[in-house]
């Protein structure tokens, strides 16, 4: 946990902390002293922590794996959960927590950073704040893990969010939860629910709705919804729509049964076959942003951005000091 971390919270005047584990002994009692924050109880792990305690959130800010259980151990509890940073999981990881999730009292959100977002993130608070309130963020992009490499940060894999929504997909067929899809042009989404219903034997697409009429006043989109009653959600409006959608209907979800809503960008116009993913040879080395540039030019403009992204998030300096020298 950092210093950055608290002072977020402390910034909110209608929440208190109370409670935090998983911590370095002494350090972390320290910072929470330097801040003034008092009372709050110290845990040698997240399991005691959830039994001792009668918590409505729990933040997860650190990247360790080990995290992964205590997301769903707090879900299962009918906590809500908040992740600050792309998670270090796998895809079968992500997909397996998504499934825990399906079967627990509580929504898990899924958002998918990749840098053009996360740069978003530094000049749109209300984004931000979206993004820092998921449950579950991934990786989504070579240029996040690529990053996380250079600050020193293990992540195991890129976790490309239209390959999690397949993959869940493929599991919600199999157990038989329903799907939503949310998001694209007028008819995509059912083209797609169409195109993937031989390619997913099983697959229960109950509902869906675009990201055009079908958002004029959310009032399709929430009809839709509540009257399919879907555990699985996929809301592929664009960001940040797509987050900021999440966010501010998350009790809606939850009321409506939903206990997984995911943002996963343009995969419904792939599905559909409307888009053409990049070939896997470009996947593999990385270009997939230059396979969409060349399909859709106007993508060039982000160019400065990733330029942005990758100056904020280059190496950190070590600054030692040595006998005899400044």
């Amino acid at each position: 946990i950092s210093e950055a971390h608290i002072v977020s919270y402390l910034r909110c005047p209608d929440v208190q902390i109370v409670a935090a584990a998983d911590l370095v002994p002494g350090k972390a009692e320290a910072l929470f002293e330097k801040l003034g924050v008092t009372g709050v109880r110290f845990y040698p792990n997240h399991k005691a922590m959830l039994e001792a305690e009668k918590l409505d959130v729990v933040s997860v800010c650190t990247y360790n794996r080990a995290h992964a259980e205590c997301t769903i151990d707090a879900l299962n509890a009918g906590i809500h959960v908040l992740v600050e940073k792309p998670m270090s999981v796998t895809l079968d990881e992500a997909v397996g927590l998504a499934v825990s999730a399906l079967d627990s009292g509580r929504l898990m959100t899924v958002v998918t950073p990749n840098p053009v977002i996360s740069i978003r993130c530094l000049c749109d608070a209300r984004l931000m704040h979206a993004v820092r309130s998921a449950s579950l963020s991934l990786a989504d992009g070579h240029g996040v893990t690529a990053a996380a490499k250079r600050r020193g940060v293990f992540l195991p894999e890129r976790v490309a969010g239209i390959d999690f929504g397949h993959s869940l997909l493929c599991r919600a067929a199999e157990r038989g939860d329903r799907v939503f899809l949310l998001g694209g042009k007028p008819g995509s989404a059912e083209k797609a629910a169409k195109e993937l219903a031989p390619a997913i034997p099983g697959l229960n697409v109950c509902g869906t709705c675009d990201g055009y009429d079908g958002m004029s006043g959310n009032a399709c989109a929430e009809r839709a919804i509540a009257e399919a009653r879907p555990g699985i959600v996929f809301v592929c409006l664009g960001s940040p729509r797509q987050e900021l959608w999440i966010y501010e209907h998350r009790d809606f979800l939850e009321q409506c049964g939903v206990r997984v809503a995911a943002a996963l960008g343009g995969s419904i116009d792939v599905w559909s076959g409307d888009v053409r993913r990049a070939p896997q040879i470009f996947i593999r080395l990385h270009l997939e942003w230059l396979w969409r540039c060349v399909r859709e030019p106007r993508r060039l403009a982000v160019i400065p951005t990733l330029v942005r992204y990758r100056m904020l998030t280059r190496k950190r300096r070590q600054t030692a000091k040595q006998s005899g020298t400044e």
